[in-house]
């Protein structure tokens, strides 16, 4: 039997319901086989060969770390954008982008905040990573 799928979406969402049901029936395996030697550090986390075995723990790391990034990486966006605003000199083709990188900028890191906002008046247990196998 030869079945084309077309549309990306249904694929993709074929292939995560095969894997969450491969995860759900192999929950057990998938417990006892976690263990993960660490081959860089994790930066503000864990050290270079550790020994993981703590899922939620690499999770929360993981998760701490991008919202680090995303931060870091909006204030570099802004720094960027101020000084090319600066050093436009009248240019307004200069001038109009470098507008639209300290606006894109601003965006990211409202959207980012409102996110962990919105979590967090739902539930403020979400922002905590609790995961109990």
């Amino acid at each position: 039997m030869n079945i084309k799928i077309k549309n990306k979406t249904t694929k993709a969402f074929i292939l995560i319901l095969f894997l969450g049901i491969f995860f759900v029936v192999k929950q057990d395996i998938a417990q006892a086989a976690f263990e993960y030697k660490l081959l860089e550090s994790f930066p503000g986390f864990f050290t270079a060969g550790n020994s993981m075995t703590d899922l939620p723990k690499l999770i929360l790391a993981i998760y701490k770390f991008a919202i680090w990034t995303v931060g870091i990486a909006g204030l570099f966006m802004l720094v960027i954008g101020g000084f090319m605003y600066m050093s436009s000199a009248g240019n307004n083709a200069t001038a109009t982008s470098a507008k639209g990188i300290v606006t894109d900028a601003l965006i990211g890191i409202v959207a980012v905040l409102a996110a962990y906002l919105f979590i967090y008046v739902i539930n403020p247990d979400l922002t905590v990573m609790n995961i109990a196998f």
